[in-house]
């Protein structure tokens, strides 16, 4: 689980280990301490509905020329990421993206799809796209109010841009808050603390927004300590 700076291999490539414990390949967003909680970039939304397709193009076609209508767009943020049908025709289909051009704020944008076959459903004028980055580029150590969605524990400390195997199933260690782990019950994000865990009897909504389980306490932790959890965001 050593970090690594060199890419090495796709995002999102998992990894289990014979105890079970289970990692999927990530890149850090900033600089994130060991058994820190951890979020997909929040910045990724920004693409979410803003493409319009100019031409047409056809059931198995791969290059497809959208039109610009967010920010402007560097080359490559995409790479690896999900290109989303989200209205009109070809709606409810995603594709991977093998490599996305840069772009001007109201200028064309080129992708390649990664698939093999294309496009399942053909694409005319008045679709719309969406593009959302890989959800284990760019993570981020999770705040205290919600912008993205929980996608893992870091086993190793990080540095912005590093790449390395971020831990999403099985024995972890985490950081607590005040409210310290207890045997059994349900670990949720922290919404004092970033990065943080707490134990709760049930889900719970805050005035910061409801908390979701990503695992369960395995032994009792000492307040703004490290404990033991069973991770379960990373479905076995």
């Amino acid at each position: 689980v050593k970090n690594d700076n060199s890419r090495g291999r796709a995002l999102g490539t998992v990894m289990v280990l014979p105890d079970g414990r289970k990692f999927v390949w990530s890149k850090a967003g900033g600089t994130i301490g060991a058994g820190k909680l951890v979020q997909d970039s929040a910045t990724s939304t920004t693409y979410d509905n803003a493409l319009v397709t100019p031409t047409a193009r056809a059931i198995g076609a791969k290059t497809l020329t959208f039109t610009n209508a967010a920010a402007t767009l560097a080359a490559s943020r995409f790479n690896d990421g999900l290109l989303m049908v989200t209205k009109l025709t070809g709606l409810g289909y995603q594709y991977r993206i093998k490599s996305q051009a840069a772009a001007t704020t109201t200028g064309a944008i080129t992708v390649v799809l990664a698939d093999d076959d294309g496009l399942i459903v053909a694409l005319d004028t008045t679709s719309l796209a969406g593009m959302r980055q890989n959800p284990y580029q760019d993570v981020v150590i999770a705040p205290t109010t919600i912008t993205g969605v929980p996608i893992g524990i870091t086993p190793v400390g990080v540095v912005d841009n590093d790449y390395f195997w971020l831990q999403v199933y099985g024995a972890a260690l985490l950081l607590s808050d005040a409210v310290v782990f207890v045997v059994g019950q349900p670990v949720v994000p922290s919404f004092t603390v970033a990065g943080a865990g707490r134990v709760t009897p049930k889900v719970y909504t805050t005035t910061t927004g409801s908390r979701a389980i990503i695992g369960w306490a395995r032994d009792v932790s000492v307040s703004a300590d490290y404990g033991s959890v069973f991770l379960t965001i990373g479905a076995k």
